[in-house]
């Protein structure tokens, strides 16, 4: 077998790449103890150094943009990587630095700069990781609490007409009634569904007294938001409620400041809407930490809906408290996101130039006929027996 069949294409972390030029780093760790007035040294050997590569790659082509981004997130996340090289082979490596380079000359091209490290077993420590879903249900408890402790700033009721009271009270009843409406399809524990049920007819039956006292009231309503994860067929079903709720009453008029007691209650609008709206976000993150993903790309779009939201809430007039919870539980999920989803599978574009069966397809795709049902449920196919010729097709790239 001559060397170029000996060859393989590179990758890392399944995201391919071309090689430019490869340089192997080695040596020996010296301690160096220099001898006074004297040009003589004690030089002790340490050890070999740890194992080190230095290549450079690129990727280029109409669909260079997406290929840069993809190898950047996979050289950015965390943790050891698999490294398919063209000399090395196949092998697990920690990526130590990177950076990538883009100019006018060369178009359509982006050069990567890759330094890493043969990934090794410690010997004599244990191996720790980090739990990131307890992470964001730990953080968005956090934000929960902070919303709770400062509602009070901008929500307050007290020593007002009656009209500022009744207006309060009815935004919490929408968002109760919201709620109820949104959760009706995908409700499948029967006890959590019952507690969820009560939680609303109680939020919205006590909203007149509840709205006396915000930190309750948001207690509330964040209570029975985790009863829609808990009661919810999936965490997937749950998130998608939750986000929906994240624009709750975004066309709700704005009540005229004509005088203070207007602009009471054009304060207390504004609260409660952010209220509802950071709550729901908070969940809809603990759901997220409990799905799982079908590939790199669906955990992807999680994440970006995820971080668009955030950056929307924290671009509205809140409390310090409240900004530096919401941007703290939005660090952490995208860090579980990330993990989680860095080395999933990534969907690929496909056209067939003649229609086959989907078993086909899946075989020929996989070595394996059982992901037939995959492809058609992806693809929404009406026929499993007739894969469509000339119309793109979404699979998994492994």
């Amino acid at each position: 077998m001559s060397w170029r069949e000996q060859m393989l294409p590179a990758s890392f972390r399944g995201v391919p790449f071309s090689v430019e030029y490869t340089e192997d780093v080695f040596g020996r760790r010296a301690a160096v103890t220099p001898f006074p007035m004297s040009d003589q040294a004690d030089v002790k050997d340490m050890g070999g150094q740890a194992k080190s590569y230095r290549f450079a790659a690129y990727v280029l082509g109409d669909d260079y943009m997406a290929q840069r981004d993809a190898l950047r997130d996979a050289l950015n996340a965390a943790g050891p990587g698999r490294l398919v090289h063209p000399y090395y082979g196949e092998i697990d490596v920690q990526i130590a630095q990177a950076s990538c380079l883009e100019t006018v000359r060369e178009a359509g091209m982006c050069r990567f700069s890759i330094e890493c490290y043969l990934a090794g077993q410690a010997r004599a420590n244990p191996r720790v990781s980090v739990d990131t879903r307890v992470r964001v249900e730990l953080s968005a408890e956090q934000l929960d609490a902070v919303i709770a402790e400062t509602a009070g700033v901008q929500i307050d009721v007290s020593e007002s007409p009656n009209f500022v009271l009744e207006d309060a009270t009815r935004i919490v009843e929408l968002a109760a009634q919201r709620v109820s409406d949104l959760s009706r399809q995908i409700l499948s524990a029967p006890d959590a569904a019952g507690e969820l049920a009560r939680a609303l007819y109680g939020l919205a039956g006590s909203a007149g007294t509840l709205i006396l006292t915000p930190a309750v009231l948001a207690g509330e309503i964040a209570s029975a938001l985790r009863l829609v994860v808990a009661a919810a067929e999936t965490p997937r079903a749950a998130f998608e409620l939750l986000m929906e709720l994240t624009g709750f009453r975004d066309d709700e008029p704005a009540a005229p400041s004509t005088t203070p007691n207007r602009q009471r209650q054009a304060e207390n609008q504004v609260g409660l809407v952010q209220l509802v709206r950071q709550v729901a976000y908070s969940q809809a993150c603990v759901a997220s930490a409990q799905m799982e993903y079908s590939s790199y790309d669906d955990a992807r779009d999680v994440r970006d809906r995820l971080m668009s939201v955030a950056d929307e809430l924290t671009e509205a007039d809140i409390d310090d408290a409240v900004y530096s919870a919401l941007t703290g539980l939005r660090a952490v999920v995208a860090q579980d996101i990330g993990t989680r989803g860095a080395d999933l599978a990534r969907l690929v574009k496909l056209q067939l130039f003649d229609s086959v069966p989907a078993l086909t397809l899946a075989w020929s795709l996989y070595g394996d006929a059982t992901r037939a049902d995959e492809l058609v449920t992806r693809n929404a196919l009406r026929d499993p027996f007739f894969v469509p010729a000339g119309v793109q097709l979404e699979v998994l790239d492994a």
